[in-house]
Formats: structure tokens, C-alpha cells, sequence
């Protein structure tokens, strides 16, 4: 989240890259642009369904402090995104569209400034960029006593009491800030504790222990996470929270929501993933854990709905006391191919008060806070391999800026005999670091085939750049529906990156141009003695460029000079990036080397 006050009209530019500027097919982002508030966050972070709780809202566009006040509505009925799994504790995450809908309720947007008027009076500064309340922070609804904080509690003189079962609600305001509270059990009471601190946004790895009376440590967890609790004695505990880092860290966004309920008998299910492929004819098979949680030890019947048709789950429950099995989806030889239906797997299971229904969930990615888990299987009947591709993994040098070519071994499945089309792999198992290569087309009956990978001149010297390639082959099955079948290659193109065949320089960087005039760039060619024949310069200018031109310069063979002229018409125009790029080409066995 990046929050910026623009100081003065006028065009700016959003630049993003990696942290380390590397690249691949699986550097993918979205990004959002907007107007007006945004809350990052709230305390207390949740409340009781029901009640009517003041919150502060925290966040941009909220006040020269930076916060406001807010009455929140929590109905009988507000919708939780975990309702489905509302386990244990019986926290309920809520959306942020419904938090935004309660947010707005009686709540002023901040004012938005009028777009500036451009050329021919258009307004252009705000234009296309959404407006309005935007909510990303996390808050849980419960049916239990909600706690809220009072400073100063950071000792055994200002400690906080509360009674149980209840939700307690911190925040650490500042460095150093510790939270005690206290509560009474007696011999043999279980309990169970549940820390929500990152889980709702908060940057916070919260670092909280129980202590009995006279202030012995008994437990002790760190970040969010469950601890089953069991009193050695009657009498007051101390609950502690502080934070891991307290030194250096604490403020308003370190918020936390800690749970103190007796157990209930309960389970979560986790898949691993949240695919999977089967064949006709076969079966595929996926871990499926059980969490189990307040002392449930019991059998759990699985059952799955929306599945293909013709395919099938094995086994039918989970053994008691059983944390993991493998779950085997198993395929009709006759299963409709390319069918692709999002399952969704049940467990049930009874305890000594409840019949418990769970929905099997898929954990979110780190750092994927405020969403809701993947509570479904996208299954589908995969067509059978039609081929496969092979080569020899060999270890060899490959010069940046050139062409690595490899030969591959195509192998096709009896009964077919159509074209695959050969490309690097869209699932990578290291980073190409740019690397790049055609489409190439294995005819039929075609056996071997050799692909040119290309490597860029800005690949990292000695390091190994590992290719995947695929091969995908259209089909139509007996049904007369047709389908694209990929297959990936086993093996790898493995070469240890070395300095490029080719260079280009020049002793100057900054060139004024003047109008109407012609500028002489001079250049530097550079060959390594394996690379004979002419070398071609052009020149790439920024696309909002206007009225420069340069032709393109050909080195002979054992030419080092050359001279490269930019023309400058009398209305000429630099775009924005004014940076003139020269490149080198030359070609090697019928393959180009740039630089």
C-alpha cells in the first residue's frame, strides 16, 4: 500500500519493478489507483454480533490525526465470510465490502479536490481514478464478551481484569507497551487461547504468556497461534502481550484480538492444493489434514459435492485420531474429458453435543490477509498424454546475447500423429532471467527437433539459467470436441551464462540536440574472434518522440568506429524519457548476437 499527497499539478511517473529487478512469467501484479479515504485499520479490531461497538478508524483521508471515531451496527444476521467454518472459537471474518457498507453508514467522505482543468479547459488530474470510502482491514464478528483495553495496564498494580469466555482486544501504541490481564480459573479448568494479529492486517508477531500468581511463567506462544490451556491451581492467571520486537516496534496499526473460551470439540480440513488433474481411467490423489482441536479425536465422514461426472473420492472418513490421508479422486474410463468442476469437500462428524459439518479450505498465500480462503477443488478430467519430450541435460556454456540451440526428442503416444507446437514452458522451475524462444512446429512424423533459446545481454555473468520447455498438440476426442493437450519437458536447458560475443560502447553519455541539426553519436563495435561479418547499429527511440530519426549503420568485418547520425527536425520533440538506445546486431550460424 503506497499512500501519496500529490504536491502540485502536473505529469508524475509510477515506476515498479522487483526488489532484486528480476522477471519471469509468474511476476504478475495488479494495482490499484484511487481517491478519498482509506482505512488500514481498526481497533478494536471485532465485535459482538448484535451490539453497536465505537471504533477508531485509522487510515488516509481521515483527519489531520490521522482517525475517527465510528459507530459500527453488528446485526443478529451480519454476513461473516467463515461462516461456513465457523469453528472453535466461532470467529467470523466480515468482508471489507460489508465493512465498508458499515463504515458509510453516517459517515462524511472526505472532499475531493476538482480536477484540474488542461489544455482546452479538459479536467485531467483526477480523471478515471474511483472515489469514495475504501476499506482493507480486518475485523471478525463473535458471540462472545468483547474486551477492550484500558491504559495503563502494563503492570501487576494496573492490571486489567476480565471474565471468561471472552474476546480481549489490544493494541501496543507505542515501543515498549505491555498489556496484562487477568482472569480466574480453578484446578483443572481447560481452556483454550486463539492470537489473531497478522491474520487481520496487523504487522504485529505478538508474544504472549500466562502467569500465575506470583508471576511464574506457565506458557508462553509467539504470533498467531491456539494454546490449550489447563489451570495447575485455583486462582488469578495474568495473560501478558507485548510485542516480539518491542524494542523498536509498537503504534496504532499494532492491533490484536486473543481469544479465551473453554474447548469445543472441533476440526478444521486443509487441502494442499487447489487443483487437481485426473485421467480417464486413473486416479489422482491429494493431502487432505485434519486439525483437530479441543480434544476431538473422532471419525470424520468426507462426502464431496459438484464433482465431475465420473469421477469418484476414496476413502469415505478420516480414522479417528487420523491427522492426514491421501484423498484419491478416481476416473471413469468413459469420464467426459475436460470437465473442470469446483468441488467442494465435506467433512461431518458428531461429538458428545453437535453435528459438525466443515468445509474443506485451502490456506491463503503469506501476507494474503483480509480474504477469505479457497473453501473449493477445481477438478478436472485431463485428456492422456499424446507425447512426450525428451533431451540429454547437459552442462555448457552459453554466451549472453546469442542463441543457444538444443535438440529434443519427440515421442508420440501410438494413434497420434499431429503437429506439436514446441514453446518455452509457462511454469518455469527457476527463473529464466529473460530468456526467450519461439514457437516451433514438430511436424508429423517429425522426431527431433532443435530449439534456439535466446539469452539477453543483461543476463548475470556465471550464473546458470535452467529452461523448461513445452510442447502443446490440438485433438478432438471422440465426441467431437477438441481440446489442447500440454505436455512439459522432464529435463532442463542448462548452461552457465558467459560474457556475450558482442559489445557496443561509447565514451559519452549526455548529447545536447539542437534543432534543425544533425547529431554524430560515436560508437564502439566490439568482437570476440569467433564472430565474423558485419555488425548493423540501430537506434530505438522513445515512442512520443517526434522528428528525430537516425538510419541504420553497418561495421564491416574488423571495423571498430562507426558513427551514427541523428537527424533533428526544427519541431522536433523528446517524449518524456529522453534516453536514445543503440543497438548491435550481428549473425552467427543463422542466429542473431545483440548487444
Amino acid at each position: 500500500l503506497l499512500l501519496a499527497t500529490i504536491p502540485a499539478d502536473g505529469r508524475y511517473v509510477l515506476r515498479i519493478h522487483d526488489i532484486a529487478f528480476e522477471g519471469d512469467q509468474d511476476f504478475v501484479y495488479r494495482l490499484s489507483l484511487r481517491t478519498g479515504p482509506y482505512v488500514t485499520h481498526v481497533f478494536p479490531a471485532g465485535g459482538r454480533r448484535g451490539s453497536s461497538p465505537t471504533v477508531r478508524v485509522y487510515g488516509f483521508g481521515l483527519g489531520q490525526e490521522g482517525y475517527r471515531e465510528q459507530r459500527l451496527a453488528l446485526s443478529a444476521d451480519i454476513l461473516g465470510v467463515s461462516d461456513r467454518n465457523a469453528v472453535g472459537n466461532g470467529l467470523r471474518a466480515v468482508p471489507d465490502s460489508v465493512m465498508s457498507s458499515l463504515m458509510l453508514a453516517g459517515a462524511a467522505a472526505q472532499p475531493v479536490a476538482p480536477a484540474a482543468a488542461g489544455p482546452g479547459g479538459t479536467a485531467t488530474a483526477q480523471r478515471g481514478l474511483s472515489q469514495g470510502l475504501f476499506v482493507s482491514a480486518g475485523f471478525q464478528v463473535s458471540d462472545l464478551s468483547e474486551v477492550i483495553e484500558r491504559e495503563p495496564n502494563d503492570d501487576a498494580d494496573r492490571v486489567q481484569r476480565f471474565e471468561l469466555p471472552a474476546v480481549i482486544n489490544g493494541q501496543l501504541l507505542s515501543v515498549g507497551d505491555v498489556d496484562e490481564f487477568v482472569f480466574a480459573a480453578t484446578k483443572g479448568q481447560k481452556l483454550d487461547f486463539e492470537f489473531y494479529g497478522r491474520r487481520l492486517g496487523s504487522p504485529i508477531t505478538g508474544v504472549w504468556t500466562v502467569l500465575d500468581l506470583q508471576g511464574k511463567q506457565i506458557a508462553r506462544q509467539e504470533g498467531d497461534s491456539r494454546l490449550a490451556f489447563i489451570a495447575p491451581a485455583d486462582g488469578d492467571f495474568t495473560i501478558r502481550v507485548h510485542e516480539l520486537h518491542r524494542e523498536t516496534h509498537g503504534g496504532s496499526e499494532f492491533i490484536y484480538r486473543l481469544v479465551a473460551a473453554a474447548p469445543q470439540a472441533d476440526f478444521r480440513l486443509v487441502l494442499e492444493k487447489d487443483n487437481l488433474a485426473v485421467l480417464p481411467g486413473q486416479a489422482s490423489k491429494i493431502k487432505l489434514n485434519a486439525v483437530r482441536t479441543g480434544g476431538f479425536a473422532g471419525e470424520i465422514q468426507l462426502a464431496a459435492s459438484e464433482l465431475p461426472p465420473g469421477i469418484t473420492i476414496a476413502p469415505p472418513t478420516i480414522a479417528a485420531n487420523q491427522n492426514q490421508i491421501e484423498l484419491s479422486f478416481a476416473a471413469a474410463k468413459d469420464a467426459p474429458l475436460g470437465d473442470t468442476r469446483r468441488a467442494v469437500i465435506i467433512g461431518a462428524a458428531i461429538t458428545d453435543d453437535a453435528r459438525l459439518l466443515r468445509t474443506a479450505e485451502v490456506p491463503l498465500a503469506p501476507g494474503a490477509t483480509g480474504q477469505p480462503a479457497v473453501d473449493s477443488l477445481a477438478v478436472t478430467v485431463a485428456h492422456p498424454p499424446l507425447f512426450s519430450i525428451d533431451t540429454e541435460e547437459v552442462y555448457l556454456n552459453a554466451n549472453r546475447g546469442a542463441t543457444f540451440v538444443q535438440r529434443f526428442a519427440i515421442e508420440r503416444q501410438p494413434g497420434f500423429d499431429g503437429e506439436i507446437a514446441l514453446s518455452i514452458a509457462d511454469r518455469q522451475a527457476r527463473y529464466l532471467q529473460g530468456a526467450t524462444g519461439p514457437v516451433v512446429v514438430v511436424k508429423p512424423g517429425q522426431k527431433q527437433v532443435d530449439y534456439p533459446v535466446f539469452f539477453p545481454d543483461v543476463m548475470d555473468l556465471n550464473r546458470t539459467a535452467r529452461v523448461l520447455l513445452m510442447g502443446t498438440a490440438k485433438v478432438t476426442d471422440a465426441a467431437g470436441r477438441v481440446h489442447f493437450v500440454t505436455t512439459a519437458t522432464k529435463k532442463q536447458i542448462v548452461v552457465r551464462v558467459s560474457p556475450g560475443m558482442l559489445t557496443l560502447s561509447s565514451d559519452r553519455d549526455l548529447i545536447e540536440a539542437v534543432p534543425g541539426q544533425t547529431i554524430r553519436v560515436p560508437l564502439r563495435v566490439g568482437r570476440t574472434p569467433e564472430l565474423t561479418g558485419p555488425v548493423t547499429i540501430e537506434t530505438s527511440l522513445p515512442n512520443d518522440t517526434k522528428g528525430i530519426t537516425a538510419a541504420p549503420v553497418t561495421a564491416p568485418d574488423g571495423q571498430e568506429a562507426v558513427i551514427v547520425s541523428l537527424q533533428i527536425a526544427t519541431d522536433a520533440k523528446f517524449g518524456f524519457d529522453n534516453r536514445v538506445r543503440f543497438y548491435a546486431k550481428a549473425m552467427r550460424d543463422g542466429l542473431p548476437v545483440v548487444a
